[in-house]
């Protein structure tokens, strides 16, 4: 993966300053629902600090380290020991559909007693490159990959596709997989489902 262009890494240091500087006066850190405020002229000039590299650090999760959550909402471990958890949906049936890249694959989450947790994990659907972005439209699931758009025939319910795979793109028409290689999917429905279309960005 490239790295950041010295610009974008200032940028991002710049924010994360004024956000912490914001805060100052607040408990740290702040109630979820808090709302910040960055306009440009709030930003420091271009270069006027040295880059840094902060890299990601893995870090052990707490038996007991409940997420601070708006007040009427819970947040419960759904799903543990997966590969690689990127994206996901949700059928009309509750069942999840995630997308793991590093696999390959579309994996189906299932809660059967319905109590918060999947009890039944198991592979939906695979051989794709890189699977990300996800959507669901009446009769398909759609999965966008570094090759292609893709859709599988599925309803609400199914623990395989009902068909193979079909691609909707041609070959390089989503681009060389560099840099930011996710492929999302945005579903929009105009009047009531009578036209429905399907929007690919790159992550």
């Amino acid at each position: 993966m490239r790295s950041l262009t010295p610009k974008i890494q200032l940028l991002a240091g710049a924010l994360l300053a004024l956000l912490s500087a914001g805060a100052g006066a607040e408990e740290w850190p702040v109630p979820p629902g808090t709302a910040f405020q960055v306009s440009p002229a709030d930003l420091p000039a271009p270069y006027a600090t040295e880059n840094v590299s902060n890299g990601p650090v893995t870090v052990a999760r707490p038996e007991a380290m409940p997420l601070q959550v708006p007040e009427g909402f819970k947040a419960e471990l759904f799903a543990e020991g997966l590969t690689h958890a990127r994206w996901m949906t949700v059928a009309g049936n509750g069942d999840v559909l995630l997308a793991e890249p590093r696999r390959g694959s579309v994996t189906l989450l299932r809660d059967l007693d319905g109590d918060g947790a999947a009890d039944e994990v198991r592979g939906f659907a695979e051989g794709f490159k890189g699977p990300h972005g996800l959507a669901l439209a009446p009769g398909w699931l759609y999965v966008a990959d570094l090759r292609a758009v893709w859709r599988l025939p599925y309803q609400p319910g199914d623990l395989t596709p009902r068909g193979p795979a079909e691609a909707l793109t041609p070959p390089g028409a989503l681009g060389e997989a560099r840099g930011h290689w996710n492929r999302n999917l945005e579903q929009i429905s105009i009047l009531w489902s009578h036209l429905t279309g399907l929007i690919l960005s790159p992550g």
